[in-house]
């Protein structure tokens, strides 16, 4: 009769004969599952079109990281991986100055949502449109003396508050959006993301976009995956792709406003084999199973 033993693994030792023989115990469940879910960027502000005038970051895709999921065998989870918001636009009369709110990202029931878009001015009363405070993250203000979005609770932090002409900087997942400060001649930079080592190295997620400032000073940057601003008649920097970072805000004349970069959601588990399908990467870290979901769209997670 061999003698058994089980390693740490959970592979089995037989020894038989004073030989060991190793095999991999059968997969069991539940099944532990760590999780990232990151919500798409909220678009940078733009300016007016016939007016100096400076812009608000957008805020950041919201961050949630939870090992609290215990998946079944033979269940299929919902996947969705969100775009960003566009950059604002040129405006007389309407708010599309104002960047776009991100998309949401979830898997299952777990939501992390989109942040929002920053503020922009345009070139005709009423000016100033409001920053929406549905974000994850709030964008910043992008003109006068207002205070940037709010954020939902848990998932991120507010835009930062315009001074004059300088826009506030979007909020990221792990501070504030900076604000404008006439005084200095300085707009705000985005706040600070997340950091996170699921997949396998070390990132930082969800950072805030950078509020622009109007001619000739410089706007502010972007942090942790958020797109810098830009001045007069060139381009703002987009969001990180699949970091939920906010895009930068775009000041004076003739620029472009930075869109929010994409989501993303990771899937971890411990196992000596995959256990699951889905993903656009799968790929092994140590004993774990990573699943990395990158492409924008719905798509099942199944064990």
């Amino acid at each position: 009769m061999p003698n058994i033993l089980r390693d740490n693994s959970n592979k089995v030792i037989m020894i038989n004969n004073n030989y060991p023989v190793f095999y991999t115990a059968p997969p069991s469940f539940p099944l532990t599952l760590s999780l990232l879910v990151i919500g798409g960027g909220g678009g940078g502000g733009r300016a007016g079109y016939s007016a100096h005038r400076g812009a608000g970051g957008g805020g950041a895709g919201g961050y949630v990281e939870t090992t609290k999921v215990v998946a079944s065998a033979g269940v299929s989870y919902d996947i969705l991986v969100a775009t960003g918001g566009t950059g604002g636009v040129a405006a007389t009369t309407t708010n599309i100055c104002n960047g776009r709110d991100g998309g949401m990202s979830k898997f299952d029931t777990i939501i992390a949502y989109g942040g929002g878009g920053g503020g922009g001015h345009s070139s005709a009363s009423p000016y100033i449109f409001a920053v929406s405070d549905l974000g994850a993250s709030g964008g910043g203000d992008g003109d006068g003396d207002v205070r940037g979005g709010l954020a939902i609770y848990g998932q991120g932090n507010s835009g930062g508050t315009s001074n004059s002409l300088f826009g506030g900087g979007g909020g990221g997942a792990g501070s504030k959006g900076f604000n404008g400060v006439a005084a200095s001649n300085y707009a705000g930079d985005g706040g600070s993301g997340k950091t996170s080592t699921i997949s396998g190295i070390t990132v930082v997620y969800a950072g805030g976009g950078g509020g622009a400032s109007y001619d000739p000073y410089n706007g502010g940057k972007g942090k942790d995956g958020g797109g810098d601003s830009s001045l007069d008649a060139n381009t703002a920097g987009t969001g990180r792709a699949n970091s939920g970072g906010g895009g930068g805000a775009a000041g004076g004349l003739g620029g472009t406003a930075g869109a929010g970069g994409t989501g993303l959601v990771i899937v971890r588990y411990t196992s000596d084999s995959q256990l699951a399908t889905g993903g656009d990467l799968i790929y092994q870290v140590g004993g774990d199973w990573v699943h990395c979901f990158t492409s924008t769209g719905s798509y099942k997670f199944s064990t």
